[in-house]
């Protein structure tokens, strides 16, 4: 971690404000599609620290309750399909 902390602080607060930014610019069908890449995304990473390697694609054919044959691969779909369920919650509930 950097030992001064307001660096980081600037540049979430100026993710967030752009993030607004675009939001507010988007048509509502094109946030929602926006949002729901970024999940998978979001998902991706996620598991990727953890040390999954889901692909992006194979998490999205998730989402659709399309899982892989092969009972690693979709038991780390499913993991996934949880993860961007779960962040999808956090978002409704907080509209």
């Amino acid at each position: 971690m950097p030992q001064d902390s307001k660096v980081l602080h600037e540049l979430a607060l100026k993710i967030a404000s752009s993030s607004g930014e675009l939001a507010g610019k988007l048509h509502p069908r094109s946030r929602q599609a926006v949002e729901a890449l970024l999940r998978i995304v979001n998902s991706y990473y996620s598991n990727m620290i953890e040390g999954n390697s889901t692909h992006p694609s194979d998490i999205e054919r998730a989402t659709h309750d399309d899982y892989d044959a092969d009972t690693a691969k979709r038991e780390l779909q499913l993991e996934s399909q949880a993860h961007v369920k779960c962040q999808g919650e956090i978002a409704e509930r907080l509209k």
